[in-house]
């Protein structure tokens, strides 16, 4: 499948998933509505109503197979050239929608004529039927873009739907009014985890804990002023999570400053080509649920590396980034991950730096035994000398090499200079 081809099927999709969240939504309002016995009322009526009326209105033209006819001036049920047409709901401008009185649900013209009252479909029913069109655009290869993102973040089906509930805020006009008829306020057109939680099959309160997908991975913002419950706060898709799952895969703005694309195949050399099968080998033969292994690419020809890297990642249709050592600059931690007498092989992870930009992992250029690790970075004081000497007071650990090849390998002073220099 192309590019243009999964595009337009993760549309349908996207699609047949809002047509279903209008429904449910619709459906929940109905329940809590007759349950309570009360209707909405003042501006949240005027607004929320409105859209009920709309949806209403577009159910049932839908299932009758009709178009919404626009209604002329003459009397109901007459054009204004005198020829007979079918009543229709009179339309209101947005203004009147939005402060107006809602929309009478009787035909100002009198009861409907035998046989029309049985075009008002019925809202369990299709509401099965938008489910079933949804589960059958999921079966698209590949998946569409929230099932993708579900699958590699971990998220249940409840966290889908509810991250479905915060894009669709984004996506589509009439979502806010019915949060606003759901949580009786018309100035709470918004999703909340509470509402959410109503709205949504099997509900789990963990879906609220910073160790969730849903939080973990900042898929969303949460506005939370004062002393406002968790539950009842704003929830709004991240930007590049609703671009991602309208299948619009773009770097995110926050990170293309400092970051450098190294894209397409490249052409290689045969033993340039041994490195890249063998990388491929170990990332296709990893389990299906774990994240790829790190593939170090070691050695004094930087260019080489780079083709290498670029090839592999085209070859598993992904984009290379590159980003510059300047870039980590103002450190804020430091931790070891190993100790004096452990042992390392060559691209095993020592310790992990932080900076105000970003979080990199340490790798062991060489294999051997850890002798010695620079205690004075304990200190977060101290961190600025990792840059302003990284040859001399700036060493991380020491390692007494257990290969001398992998040691005659590895750049002097004057080959790293000029690679800095190249690149």
């Amino acid at each position: 499948m192309n590019v243009e081809d999964w595009q337009d099927q993760n549309g349908r999709y996207l699609s047949a998933s809002l047509h279903w969240l209008r429904l449910r939504m619709q459906q929940l309002e109905r329940e809590e509505r007759t349950a309570s016995g009360r209707a909405p009322s003042g501006q949240a009526a005027a607004e929320s109503q409105w859209s009920l009326d709309e949806i209403d209105v577009e159910l049932a033209a839908a299932a009758a197979g009709q178009r919404e006819i626009e209604p002329g001036s003459g009397p109901a049920g007459e054009s204004t050239d005198g020829t007979a047409v079918e009543p229709a709901r009179a339309k209101r401008s947005f203004w009147d929608r939005l402060f107006g009185q809602p929309a009478s649900r009787e035909d100002p013209a009198g009861p409907p004529e035998p046989g029309v009252q049985g075009l008002r479909p019925d809202l369990p029913t299709l509401l099965r039927q938008a489910a079933s069109e949804r589960a059958e655009a999921a079966q698209m290869q590949p998946p569409p873009a929230l099932l993708m993102l579900s699958y590699q973040l971990g998220l249940s089906e409840f966290e889908r739907d509810a991250l479905l509930l915060c894009v669709a805020l984004e996506l589509d006009t009439r979502i806010a009014a019915l949060c606003g008829c759901l949580q009786g306020d018309a100035l709470r057109a918004y999703p909340t985890f509470s509402l959410a939680l109503r709205l949504f099959d099997d509900p789990a309160w963990d879906a609220l804990s910073p160790q969730r997908p849903l939080r973990y991975w900042r898929l969303l913002e949460i506005n939370q002023p004062g002393a406002t419950p968790l539950t009842h706060s704003a929830l709004r898709a991240d930007e590049r999570i609703a671009h991602y799952v309208k299948g619009l895969n773009a770097l995110d703005d926050r990170l293309a400053n400092w970051l450098t694309g190294l894209r397409g195949p490249a052409q290689l050399s045969p033993s340039q080509g041994e490195t890249v099968e063998t990388v491929l080998w170990y990332w296709r033969h990893a389990p299906g649920d774990a994240a790829l292994p790190v593939a170090q690419m070691l050695g004094a020809d930087s260019q080489s590396k780079r083709l290498a890297a670029r090839q592999a990642a085209a070859e598993m249709q992904r984009q290379l980034y590159g980003i510059a050592a300047d870039e980590l600059n103002d450190l804020t931690f430091l931790d070891f991950r190993v100790s004096p007498g452990d042992e390392v092989a060559a691209g095993d992870t020592f310790g992990e730096i932080d900076s105000v930009k970003a979080t990199s992992e340490l790798y062991a250029p060489v294999s051997g035994t850890i002798e010695a690790i620079n205690e004075r970075f304990k200190n977060e004081e101290e961190l600025p000398v990792i840059n302003s000497s990284p040859e001399d007071e700036g060493w991380l650990i020491k390692i007494k090499v257990s290969d001398p090849a992998q040691h005659a390998a590895l750049m002097d002073a004057a080959a790293y200079a000029a690679h800095c220099a190249d690149h």
